[in-house]
């Protein structure tokens, strides 16, 4: 039941992105009036913005800490067993976020280079409007084949932009670093390496710090809290767990919708939605009843199986979308036909998302077959046989 737990929360947290990305799309903030000032430059110690943390930022960080947690976890067990192979794990890795990266990004490319060609006038979305935050305006220097391609090897945020008016593609960047520093910190510390090997593991961690620089760097620590949370022991007690599970599900979004209001720095809301979702997670770790059957495992795993294609496809597909339907570009109003044609615009998009999920997503397991074992020639799957999380 657990596993259903976070399918659920895997599904919810890739909708409460394309919610936030839309909402900045067609609407101003629906809790703006509520919101606490905008804090300086002088309140934030970590992060050189002044921008407060989003819904969407949040969300993120939850997926960090799940793919701590997973993918952590796997290398944990992995070295325990003695069965640790650099070859399989970068394998396993590579092609889960290649598989849905590189055709997300040749979409996203095509269709922000469509919107540009058609919609070029100096109030669309694509030129910039006044008030619209969410389409960067150097849209068209984001295009070039070198920022695409350094976005293919997760360069975004290092030394490039994110491709397009993908800015989604930021946290690959930050996953794909975590995947190869976490297995080199696990490996530092394991006595059965050779001196030597332990000490190259630690310059090069260093060396990869200061590479991906200080805002990658700091993130990784909210990423080890998964990996930290896989080796808890599981210890609330069965008579107590029903009401601590409830209490914890229904302080967790409570947190979350008063960090958004509350003056702390970008880096200090992260980390107190990073720990309070791991009370979260490892109260939820421990319904370890069979599941059943029934409508909110089958909607948790069908939002969850595609939860890295929708984070990867929605925002230039949503982008073009508005252009479409709000040029000259600004915010509507909060009207019934309004709200009606945002949630039919959602819903399109989760369609668009899946059927991208069918034909590339889906079948990470037959690429990865097709790299261990050429010889085989597995059948199409629509299931990704390894547990796993990428938003990437």
């Amino acid at each position: 039941m657990s596993s259903v737990h976070l399918d659920a929360i895997r599904g919810a947290a890739a909708l409460v992105v394309l919610l936030g990305h839309t909402r900045d799309l067609f609407f101003s903030s629906f809790t703006a009036a509520f919101r606490a000032p905008e804090i300086t430059a002088a309140t934030l110690p970590f992060r050189h913005t002044t921008s407060s943390v989003s819904i969407g930022n949040e969300a993120v960080i939850i997926f960090f800490v799940l793919s701590g947690y997973l993918v952590g976890g796997s290398a944990i067990r992995d070295v325990r067993n003695q069965r640790w192979s650099w070859k399989r794990y970068l394998i396993q890795r590579t092609t889960r976020l290649w598989v849905v990266l590189l055709p997300a990004l040749l979409l996203g490319v095509a269709v922000d280079h469509l919107g540009l060609q058609l919609f070029s006038g100096p109030h669309s979305i694509y030129s910039c409007a006044a008030g619209q935050t969410l389409v960067p305006c150097n849209l068209a220097q984001r295009l070039s084949p070198r920022v695409v391609a350094a976005n293919v090897f997760f360069l975004q945020t290092i030394l490039v932009d994110t491709a397009g008016s993908n800015n989604a593609l930021w946290s690959l960047a930050n996953e794909f670093w975590y995947y190869l520093a976490f297995p080199m910190c696990l490996l530092a510390l394991e006595p059965s390496e050779s001196k030597s090997r332990r000490a190259l593991y630690v310059v090069t961690l260093l060396t990869l710090g200061m590479f991906v620089g200080r805002n990658i760097f700091l993130l990784f620590f909210v990423w080890l809290l998964g990996a930290l949370i896989y080796v808890l022991p599981l210890k609330i007690p069965r008579r107590v767990l029903p009401v601590a599970t409830y209490l914890v599900a229904a302080a967790f979004p409570l947190s979350v919708l008063l960090v958004r209001q509350s003056q702390l720095s970008r880096y200090a809301a992260e980390w107190v939605v990073a720990l309070s979702f791991c009370v979260l997670l490892y109260v939820v770790l421990h319904s370890t009843g069979p599941a059943k059957e029934g409508v909110y495992t089958t909607v948790a795993g069908f939002f969850s199986r595609m939860s890295y294609s929708l984070y990867l496809v929605h925002l230039p597909v949503a982008v073009i979308l508005c252009a479409c339907f709000n040029s000259p570009w600004r915010p509507w109003d909060k009207s019934p036909l309004h709200l009606a044609a945002f949630l039919l615009l959602n819903v399109v998009l989760v369609a668009f998302a899946y059927l991208f999920y069918r034909i590339f997503e889906a079948n990470t397991g037959v690429i990865r077959h097709a790299i261990f074992d050429p010889q085989k020639r597995p059948r199409m799957t629509s299931r990704i046989p390894d547990i796993d999380v990428s938003i990437g």
